[in-house]
């Protein structure tokens, strides 16, 4: 609900204009991250690894520009067995001796996702940007992220992490409640797929 403060990372919504969210891209994973990937949480791809993001990113491409949204994992768990599928990959989870692991991630820069904010959001702030909060953890239990958007950082300022396009819809949330929920998109040179410097 949006009178309490519960962030669950970037929830894809769906694309500009509408459309349907379409494919999920697969990313096999072959080297541990000493955090947890949670649904919901930003991933960079650098030197072919696909790690969480812990720090919001900006126009300036490093090793916080996003290639896209965690959404779930496949493995096979440490000596065999079934696949598990989840929402929720372990932090060292190869080390930990899962095997076949696979990332799920929404990867097209289109993407307008549902995110909850640190506080209150006004109608008045569509169309501003914002940065994102990174100070609550991903929750093992739901498998979640804890990604927020910082509602203190909303502004103008055009390097800035997303673009607030819409207060999200559904009960129990509107403009101005004191945990907003928001319908956002990348602001434009933040995605991996946008940004003009190569690597």
């Amino acid at each position: 609900m949006s009178s309490t403060a519960s962030p669950y990372g970037l929830v894809p919504f769906d694309l500009v204009g509408g459309s349907p969210l379409g494919t999920i891209r697969a990313f096999t994973l072959s080297s541990n991250s000493a955090t947890g990937y949670f649904a919901g949480d930003l991933v960079n791809m650098g030197a072919g690894v696909l790690t969480p993001i812990a720090t919001t990113p900006t126009t300036t491409r490093n090793g916080y520009t996003p290639v896209g949204i965690f959404i779930g994992c496949e493995y096979t768990p440490s000596g065999g067995g079934l696949p598990v599928s989840g929402q929720y990959l372990p932090a060292n989870a190869i080390t930990g001796g899962a095997t076949n692991v696979t990332a799920f991630v929404i990867d097209n820069p289109d993407v307008r996702f549902k995110i909850q904010a640190t506080g209150t959001v006004a109608y008045t702030d569509i169309g501003k940007n914002a940065a994102l909060s990174f100070s609550t953890v991903g929750s093992t239990f739901t498998g979640n992220s804890g990604v927020a958007l910082l509602q203190s950082s909303i502004n103008t300022t055009d390097t800035l992490a997303v673009r607030i396009v819409d207060i999200a819809p559904g009960p129990g949330n509107i403009a101005g409640d004191a945990y907003t929920d928001v319908i956002c998109i990348w602001n434009q040179n933040v995605h991996e797929y946008r940004n003009i410097l190569g690597v």
